[in-house]
């Protein structure tokens, strides 16, 4: 049979079916509200415009918290440079560089008397003590809570012997800070990348209100 005559043969549509169209033509047109109608021009334009300007809102909001963080350490480094207590042998730690992105904090110290052992280089004691307070330092410009914490481990793998007058980088990385533990790591190397030790460090995270 021809394709008209294969129409006619069809059987016509449930009433069920006429109904439902009858019903749906017999509602009204949606109406927007005018606050509806900002919002659903300003998220056209918006939508539009986040594509070309996103980027450049994103590299100025890191860039303003690296500034942020750059200015913490260096308050920092002034505090421990002046303070009193198990840091005091330590007192030449300047701060060399923060990728904010990258989440690791660059510190530089010289491996003064008070840092050396009887053989004249960097006492193990001593590099374990730059590791767990200048990790804690980087941990605290990603922890926007800035808790107070405690140490967990603290793990350290000693590479070769830093001699006396040499002056060392501390590239301290934030790897994770969850709800209560932060996990950290650090390695003491010669300015030119030679690796003297390197450590891991675990960090119980207080509340805030304690």
């Amino acid at each position: 049979p021809s394709r008209s005559a294969r129409q006619e043969t069809l059987p016509p549509p449930p009433l069920s079916l006429h109904r439902s169209f009858a019903s749906f033509a017999a509602l009204p047109p949606p109406r927007l509200s005018p606050p509806r109608l900002f919002s659903f021009f300003f998220r056209l334009f918006y939508s539009s415009c986040s594509r070309r300007c996103a980027p450049c809102a994103l590299d100025a909001l890191r860039h303003t918290m690296a500034q942020e963080a750059e200015e913490f350490l260096q308050q920092w480094v002034r505090l421990v440079n002046t303070k009193e207590g198990f840091m005091s042998a330590a007192p030449d730690v300047e701060l060399v560089s923060v990728e904010y992105d990258a989440r690791e904090v660059v510190f530089r110290t010289v491996v003064a008397k008070e840092l050396q052992n009887g053989l004249g280089s960097l006492h193990g004691g001593a590099a374990a003590t730059l590791i767990d307070e200048l990790t804690t330092a980087a941990m605290l410009v990603f922890d926007r809570s800035r808790r107070t914490s405690v140490s967990v481990s603290l793990h350290c793998e000693y590479a070769a012997a830093a001699p006396a007058g040499e002056h060392v980088l501390v590239r301290c990385r934030v790897h994770k800070i969850g709800r209560t533990l932060a996990y950290l790591g650090a390695d003491i190397t010669s300015e030119d990348g030679r690796l003297f030790v390197r450590g891991s460090h675990v960090k119980f995270l207080m509340r805030a209100s304690m």
